[in-house]
């Protein structure tokens, strides 16, 4: 766990489970995994709970860490102003991004609206997708994130 993952939008805004963690920071071991969480917990950053009627451990930030929170973002925006016009083709983690889709998404919403059952609009307008950003991003959504090349074929059992 870091201060990074406490960061996560709702309806999750904090991973707690060791095999989410696992897949936020990409290629991590187990065990290196495991020596930074127990680091954290050594240093009163995080504490691990047993999962009642379970195997495992939940792992979750203590106010120290909470107190952190302020201090990371305040990093992560200074790296946004200045640090990412440094960025190199491998500065990049496509499955960070598609992890943080992910867990910030409703898969069914874009799935639907990638094989046409749906729009944008109508998702925005029904409360199903809510567009942050940009407006010269949000309002072209269909510009670059277009629907599956099938999407006009009707169902099976539309036929």
């Amino acid at each position: 766990m870091t201060g990074r993952h406490c960061l996560r939008p709702p309806p999750t805004p904090c991973t707690s489970r060791i095999k989410e963690l696992q897949r936020g920071p990409g290629l991590i071991s187990p065990a290196i995994l495991s020596r930074r969480l127990d680091a954290l917990i050594g240093h009163g950053l995080a504490v691990k709970k047993k999962i009642p009627g379970q195997r495992g451990h939940d792992y979750f930030p203590t106010e120290s860490c909470r107190e952190l929170l302020p201090v990371i973002r305040s990093l992560g925006d200074w790296g946004m102003r200045w640090a990412r016009a440094n960025l190199g083709e491998n500065d990049y983690d496509v499955e960070l991004l598609m992890l943080y889709l992910k867990r910030s998404i409703v898969p069914e919403t874009l799935a639907s609206i990638w094989m046409g059952e749906g729009s944008y609009r109508q998702a925005v307008r029904d409360g199903s997708l809510k567009l942050i950003g940009h407006s010269a991003l949000t309002r072209t959504i269909t510009d670059w994130m277009s629907n599956s090349l099938f999407a006009g074929l009707p169902a099976a059992s539309e036929i």
